[in-house]
């Protein structure tokens, strides 16, 4: 359907709608493994289990640290993912960290305002 949107509209899907699209989902894949490992370390501080400590704790900070790395290095060089100029490449990428970052404050502002309202979305979480 899309192919056929940008047929219609006489844009080549491979220059000008991918990027639009790339960008925004590398990031984001990104940034959530950085999140899984980071979770990985709060999860086994909290909840002490017979696991090594390379397990719970220096495999963990060593991906969180890597992953962060190459996350500040895409954002860095942007550019060359999207191959758009820079303002729409990092229009792109922050659009994804900003949109995490107003659904954690939201998230914060359920858990302490409307606790009831928040253990009915985490219950909707565990159904899944």
């Amino acid at each position: 359907m899309l192919v056929l949107l940008c047929a219609v509209a006489g844009l080549d899907p491979m220059l000008q709608v991918l990027p639009w699209a790339s960008v925004p989902s590398a990031v984001g894949v990104l940034t959530c493994q950085v999140l899984a490992a980071m979770a990985v370390i709060v999860f086994f501080r909290k909840h002490p289990m017979k696991v090594s400590r390379w397990r719970s704790l220096f495999a963990p900070v060593i991906s969180a640290a890597v992953l962060t790395f190459f996350l500040w290095q895409m954002i860095t060089h942007v550019q060359l993912l999207s191959g758009l100029p820079a303002g729409p490449s990092y229009a792109l990428a922050f659009s994804v960290l900003a949109a995490g970052f107003l659904a954690s404050i939201y998230a914060f502002h359920l858990r302490f305002r409307s606790p009831q309202r928040f253990a009915q979305l985490s219950s909707l979480v565990r159904l899944q």
